[in-house]
């Protein structure tokens, strides 16, 4: 597009007609960025004198000069420090190490595809280019969270890495101006033993004084073990939560749910006994797991990998039994030939058919309280005296079972924020409250990738600079 504007604008261009339809049938022929290479592919193929190939430049540059403005085009400037920003960009959001700059097959291969201008970065000089994209990031996020007219939700919980360093990780909840959930990470600190109440309860004001928003805080969820029973009442002290703190702890339902799985399966668990030694007893030998796909390629079914129990994820059971039912008349057939003296019964079956109807509840009230639907339902009222119309409105009646299946509740909300400015206002800070843990698991799953087997001396500040900066 550029050689052929500079053709339209050869009048304005003041070169003679013929020289410039020689030299852009060339450039049409050569175009090659930069001009550097477009001289040596000129040189070495001889076609035009030294002169030619001057004077082609020389028109190139004109062409640069003169027309690219007139086009709205303009020429690539390899910048270091831009560069250096936004590889540090990359490094942390792909979960690379901060050595991933000074491979040598990285620099050649930018040198030789993108840009001979490139400049290799050290791994010191990326760990500090990381630490101030962080303090900016959290500075731009504080500017946020003063601004901002409602209140705060908090999520916790800690985790010990696989080097035995404990981390505490702070996540806030807040509902902005167009009714969006926002998640942050504001802390990914270590936690020094031992874990006490104390301990927990000023790591958590540390992070709160950093970003001030101490007065801002309407809830914190957190597990219900003693020592965080402990930081919670220091909080409500220090803090002053409103409603007398009332609303202040909110305990994970999803982890209620799973204590009361896991106390029901200790019961039930010698039940399905058998079902799980089927599994592993397939999958603990080489032999026996390429019997067990031959028997189903010959009853016609398509094999996959079974999803063992886990002792400490009840899930992993229901998951478990699923995959067994699928495949029930071959790993019946299988298990029965080869364990002649114990076989599999019906009744067995039975059991765990009971079970795995039972749990099924469970598994999608958990999966349920886990994650965020974004729906958007029609809803208007006449606006009066908001409370008393709120109270008396049948809102069962406004809305069919699919409809409330699929009812995002921000999105009404937002919808009616001017029917109901109070109601409103108040749905803004009890609707941040989280129920489940899972912006904390989403933060230690990162911390676990990012603190792996061959970064275990990564430092503490380090990983809460690449944990927040990622969030």
């Amino acid at each position: 597009s550029l050689v052929s504007h500079a053709h339209s604008k050869k009048e304005n261009l003041r070169i003679p007609h013929l020289q410039l339809d020689y030299w852009l049938v060339k450039l049409r022929i050569s175009w090659v960025t930069p001009s550097r290479r477009l001289l040596l592919v000129l040189e070495n193929s001889r076609l035009v004198s030294y002169e030619e190939e001057r004077s082609m430049l020389d028109l190139l540059t004109l062409i640069l000069e003169r027309v690219a403005p007139l086009n709205g085009v303009s020429t690539f400037q390899y910048s270091h420090e831009r560069n250096r920003r936004e590889l540090v960009l990359y490094i942390v959001g792909a979960e690379q190490p901060y050595t991933f700059a000074e491979c040598p097959y990285f620099e050649h291969y930018v040198k030789t595809a993108l840009n001979p201008a490139y400049k290799k970065t050290s791994r010191n000089t990326s760990r500090k280019d990381s630490i101030k994209a962080f303090l900016e990031y959290r500075q731009n996020l504080i500017s946020i969270l003063k601004n901002l007219n409602s209140k705060i939700s908090l999520t916790s919980d800690i985790w010990t890495s696989r080097n035995e360093h404990s981390f505490i990780c702070v996540t806030a909840h807040w509902i902005d101006s167009n009714w969006i959930l926002q998640k942050r990470i504001i802390g990914f600190q270590e936690l020094e033993f031992p874990h006490t109440g104390i301990n927990i309860a000023q790591a958590i004001e540390n992070v709160l004084l950093i970003y001030n928003i101490s007065q801002k805080i309407f809830s914190i969820s957190f597990d219900n073990a003693s020592n965080n029973r402990t930081a919670v009442q220091i909080l409500k002290n220090n803090l002053h939560p409103i409603l007398n703190s009332k609303l202040f702890h909110n305990k994970y339902a999803c982890h209620i749910i799973n204590l009361c799985v896991h106390e029901g399966l200790k019961i039930i668990s010698p039940q399905i006994k058998k079902l799980k030694d089927c599994i592993m007893f397939i999958h603990s030998s080489g032999p026996r797991k390429q019997d067990f796909k031959s028997l189903c390629r010959q009853m016609g079914q398509k094999y996959k990998k079974f999803i063992f129990d886990v002792q400490h994820r009840w899930n992993s059971t229901y998951k478990m039994l699923q995959y067994c039912y699928e495949y029930r008349n071959v790993l019946t057939i299988f298990y029965n030939e080869k364990m002649q003296h114990n076989f599999m019964t019906n009744e067995e079956w039975d059991i765990g058919q009971i079970l795995m109807n039972f749990l099924q509840l469970f598994y999608e009230s958990t999966k349920l309280l886990s994650v965020r639907k974004q729906k958007q339902t029609d809803f208007s009222a006449p606006s009066f005296n908001e409370l008393q119309f709120y109270l008396q409105t049948d809102f069962s009646n406004l809305f069919n079972e699919d409809e409330l299946d699929k009812l995002d509740i921000l999105a009404w909300w937002k919808t009616h924020e001017s029917t109901y400015p109070v109601l409103s206002a108040m749905a803004h800070d009890l609707l941040t409250v989280q129920v489940s843990t899972v912006a904390s698991e989403s933060a230690f799953s990162v911390g676990g990738r990012i603190l792996d087997d061959y970064r275990t001396r990564l430092k503490e500040d380090a990983v809460e600079v690449l944990v927040c900066l990622k969030d």
